[in-house]
């Protein structure tokens, strides 16, 4: 976990169920380098066994979310590790993308390229009033390389995702509200992290195996024929009425309390 803890830094809620991830080189704006791809590509793929986790929460550390790929960096790659490089960013959205369980981009400031590209590979993403979101690939005689330019279509619609790609024009959290790209906009970067870690904890409260499964079946249903997407629903959703946790859900309905679940 040591070179995970130089450029991000983790910390677990007291229950242990909600993970919160933090760009941590708040210095440079949590720029991307190579180190930090490295291990976010590695956290993501560790993300992906541990049962523990129910939920989390993608953030900045200081006052931006990212200011995208470290440029100062970039400028010295040889072609070979800007190849690298590259492929290591896409590669790290693209296991973020399979965590079995729900993430949450709290957008907490400015949020720029690798940013939005990470932040749109969540399951959703809040934000605030006075942050700024761009794509500014384009004006750097390059495209969003990480995703970007086939997510954000599949999230807002294409007319919207070239005029913001193309442009490379800075929106405000508001306006990125207003065309779907975040779930919500709040007034303060405070009042939108509690947010987010709020509702991180109510899903962590649900059964773990009816929100890693409902994940499962909206992700890979997106592509597929109606008939095709309702019977993989059906084929998830069936083994889920013989679990511990649904019989501890009714228990605790006739019982009248709070259920235990144990995702099992």
């Amino acid at each position: 976990m040591g070179r995970l803890m130089t450029t991000l830094r983790l910390e677990r809620t007291s229950d242990n169920f909600v993970l919160q991830v933090s760009l941590n080189r708040p210095e440079v704006r949590n720029a991307i380098n190579l180190e930090m791809a490295e291990s976010f590509l590695e956290l993501a793929i560790r993300l992906q066994t541990d049962a523990s986790i129910r939920a989390i929460v993608l953030t900045g550390e200081g006052v931006d979310f990212s200011s995208g790929r470290d440029l100062k960096e970039s400028r010295g790659h040889t072609k070979e590790q800007a190849d690298m490089f590259q492929r290591i960013l896409m590669q790290a959205t693209r296991e973020w993308e399979k965590i079995p369980v729900p993430t949450v981009a709290a957008i907490n400031g400015n949020c720029y390229g690798w940013g939005v590209e990470i932040a749109i590979a969540s399951d959703f993403r809040y934000t605030h009033a006075d942050s700024q979101i761009c794509l500014p690939e384009c004006g750097l005689a390059i495209f969003p390389g990480a995703g970007g330019s086939v997510r954000l279509p599949r999230l807002v619609g294409s007319g919207i995702a070239k005029e913001l790609i193309f442009t490379s024009e800075k929106i405000s959290g508001q306006r990125a509200a207003v065309h779907g790209l975040v779930n919500h906009c709040y007034d303060t970067p405070e009042i939108m992290i509690k947010k987010a870690q709020t509702v991180a904890q109510v899903i962590a409260s649900r059964g773990p195996l009816g929100v890693r499964g409902a994940k499962r079946v909206i992700n890979e249903s997106q592509d597929l024929p109606l008939e095709s997407g309702l019977e993989l629903s059906n084929t998830h959703r069936l083994k889920l009425n013989y679990t511990k946790d649904f019989a501890e859900a009714l228990l605790a309905f006739k019982e009248k309390r709070v259920p235990v679940f144990k995702g099992e």
